[in-house]
Order: C-alpha cells, then sequence, then structure tokens
C-alpha cells in the first residue's frame, strides 16, 4: 500500500518535467528554424538572447532533474547513519546558537516553492534541517554522530556563560538559572541534612556517585533541603521538574521524547548534581528506569524528591537508582528554636508542622507583630491537617 502511494507521487513528479523538456526542445527547435533563414544581424541579436534564455532554462531544469532530495540528506536510519537527530526538547536551545547557515545547493532543485536542505554550524560542528519554502522547520535539527560528544561541549560551555551561575533549572519555561539557587529564601539546614551532607561527602571523596531519593508529606523541607545540600557541596546543578514533562496520567510527554531530552541536556551541561523534584508523579517505566541508571552513572549526586512512595514501582528504589531513601518529616528542634527566638515556647505546639508553614509564621511575626501572628495560629494548623487528609486519600 505504502510503495504504490509512493510510485504515484513519483510518476506525478515526473509528468510536468518532461513535458518542460518537450517545451524545451519545441522552442530550440524554433530558434534553428529561424537560423534556417538566414537571419539578418538585429535578428541574430534576438536569436541569441533566445538561445541565452533557452540554455538557462535548461540549466535549471538540469539542476532540478539531478538535485537531490533534501530529506535525503540528513539520513539518520541505523547506528552507522552519519546524522542523528537532536530530540525535540533541545530544538529551541541548540538552535538559538547556529551560526552562517547556507542552502545544501546539490539537495535543492532551484525552485523557490521547493524543500529546503540548511546547513549551519555551532563553532566547527555542523547542524543541519530540512526546511519548508517560508524558512520553517519541516524536519530536524540533525547533528553529525562523530561531532556530537564536541558539540554537546561546545554548546554546553555557552549555555552556562549565558546562565551566569552554577545551577541551572529546567521545566515548562525551558533552560534558565535556578531561581532558588540564586535566591535568600533558604532555611538553615537541618542536622538531618547536616549530617547526610557528612555522609555523601564521604562517598564523594572515595570517588563514588551516590543518589537518594527525600521522601515525605508536602512542605516538610524536601526541595529546600536539596537546593541547600547541593549548594553546601560545592558543585554545579541541573534541576529538572519532572511534572513538567507529564500529562494528566503521570505519562511521559511525546513518550520517550522527553526523557531523552533531559538525557541529552545532562550530556550539554554535565551538571555534577542532577535534581529531580516530585519523581513520584512520573509513570514508573522501563525508559524511567534506565535515565535514573544514566543519571547515576552521568553525575556525582542524584537527589530527588517525592511526596509517596507507595505508587513506585520497587525496581526504582534499588540501589543504582536510588542508594539510599531518607524520610523527612519536621524540623529539628534546635532549628525551630532559633527560627522562632522570642517565641521558643512554641516549640512543642510547632514541632510536627512541615518547614513551609513553620517559614509562614516566622513571615507573618516579622511583618504583622507576634500577637497577629499567634493568633494565627490555628489557622495555619488546620491547613496542615487539611493538606494531610488530602494526602492520606
Amino acid at each position: 500500500m505504502t510503495q504504490q502511494k509512493t510510485k504515484r507521487v513519483a510518476l506525478s513528479v515526473q509528468k510536468p518535467r518532461w513535458a518542460e523538456w518537450m517545451r524545451l526542445g519545441a522552442e530550440a527547435a524554433a530558434i534553428l528554424m529561424d537560423l534556417r533563414d538566414k537571419p539578418r544581424a538585429l535578428d541574430w541579436m534576438a536569436v541569441g538572447v533566445r538561445a541565452a534564455g533557452l540554455a538557462a532554462k535548461l540549466r535549471e531544469e538540469h539542476r532540478a532533474a539531478t538535485a537531490g532530495d533534501p530529506d535525503d540528506y540528513f539520513e539518520c536510519d541505523g547506528p552507522e547513519a552519519e546524522w542523528k537527530l537532536v530530540p525535540g526538547e533541545l530544538t529551541d536551545i541548540l538552535l538559538e546558537y547556529v551560526e552562517e547557515t547556507a542552502l545544501v545547493e546539490s539537495h535543492h532543485d532551484g525552485r523557490m516553492t521547493s524543500m529546503q536542505a540548511i546547513l549551519g554550524r555551532v563553532d566547527a560542528h555542523p547542524v543541519g534541517w530540512v526546511a519548508y519554502a517560508d524558512g520553517s522547520m519541516s524536519s530536524g535539527p540533525y547533528i553529525r554522530r562523530a561531532d556530537e560528544a564536541a558539540l554537546w561541549r561546545a554548546l554546553g560551555g555557552r549555555l552556562w556563560s549565558r546562565l551566569d551561575c552554577e545551577h541551572a533549572a529546567y521545566g515548562r519555561e525551558g533552560l534558565c538559572a535556578d531561581p532558588f539557587m540564586t535566591g535568600e529564601r533558604d532555611l538553615q539546614p537541618t542536622k538531618q541534612f547536616r549530617d547526610l551532607h557528612g555522609r555523601l561527602e564521604a562517598f564523594v571523596d572515595h570517588g563514588i556517585s551516590r543518589s537518594v531519593l527525600f521522601c515525605g508529606p508536602p512542605g516538610t523541607g524536601k526541595s529546600t533541603g536539596i537546593r541547600g545540600l547541593a549548594r553546601a557541596m560545592g558543585m554545579s546543578s541541573l534541576r529538572v521538574d519532572v511534572g513538567a514533562f507529564m500529562d494528566g496520567w503521570g505519562a511521559w510527554r511525546s513518550h520517550d521524547s522527553a526523557i531523552e531530552g533531559i538525557d541529552t541536556l545532562v550530556r550539554v551541561l554535565a551538571p555534577e548534581v542532577i535534581i529531580l523534584d516530585d519523581i513520584d508523579r512520573a509513570m514508573v517505566t522501563a525508559r524511567l528506569l534506565e535515565f535514573l541508571e544514566f543519571a547515576h552513572d552521568h553525575a556525582t549526586l542524584v537527589l530527588a524528591s517525592a511526596n509517596q512512595t507507595g505508587a513506585m514501582a520497587g525496581a526504582a528504589l534499588r540501589p543504582g537508582r536510588f542508594d539510599e531513601l531518607v524520610r523527612v518529616d519536621a524540623l529539628d528542634r534546635d532549628l525551630l528554636e532559633s527560627l522562632l527566638g522570642d517565641e521558643a515556647g512554641l516549640v512543642d505546639e510547632l514541632a510536627s508542622w512541615p518547614v513551609a508553614y513553620v517559614h509562614e509564621f516566622v513571615q507573618r511575626r516579622r511583618v504583622l507583630g507576634p500577637e497577629v501572628a499567634r493568633r494565627e495560629i490555628a489557622e495555619l494548623a488546620a491547613r496542615i491537617a487539611r493538606t494531610s487528609e488530602d494526602d492520606d486519600d
């Protein structure tokens, strides 16, 4: 069925071309007929103009007949193919740095309405794509397999320079400097995270990469602790908002392309720490398991957060994907006392509160005053209870 359709399309293209050759032959015959009648000087001039026009048309037709198909230029099927398709998630990032674009003349028939194979470069590394006549992309971009590693290093250097920061975030808005890592919102690390810092440093000092999954209810300080830990380790980081790549059922959007795009971004940026927010929102598939192993192999630390691990398959929790599971419930008593200051008498009442609510209470006390903040403790406690009930459901 597919072959027949292809054949019909090919014939429909050839018919006008043969017709064009016949028309050009008739025009050449007409010129010869004029020459037979012994033309005068002015006639010779007219014949010359017609002959030059015919020659140009013949050249155009020859080019149209011999030009390669733009889609064939970037052949990328099979492991031995010269070209490789870049994941769609990285298209905009890569194209931003492509320079010196030009038409591949050997694969263009010369018509303004025809598809085009375009070649450019990032540094000395070729990048190409197939474009419609209006310039919009039909397929691609493509890179040469032999240049892949060098190209990603060159692109990574440019991206880090643009971010002007050692901490990047990747999600719905694309790639940007991680705003959390550059802000002043961090609370002091809890004893749990301070102890974990020392534990992870011991592994790193022995040249062993490590992956940790932090689990616990929302607002207990998982994300805050993870970011603080990455900063304390003095390592570059890439934080991925996993939820941004999920559909409403927890499946990766666009099948495996989203994971492949994140894979490639890790190769480009080569971060020392990979942070995965809300990993439990992702459906556990074979491709996700491969990605966790890939992340473990390509970063010094992989730090992930999950509100619940019950829905995660046991295969995702084994060492090599996540070496350690850490439960995060509430703030340390000594840290809570230091945050509350003059309100240290409230430690017992607030000891079980998630860190986000403690932080909110501290802000209200600073802005609205101690009396107002104390009166509103009941309202915050009710919200915590309601959140816990929703999580249980």
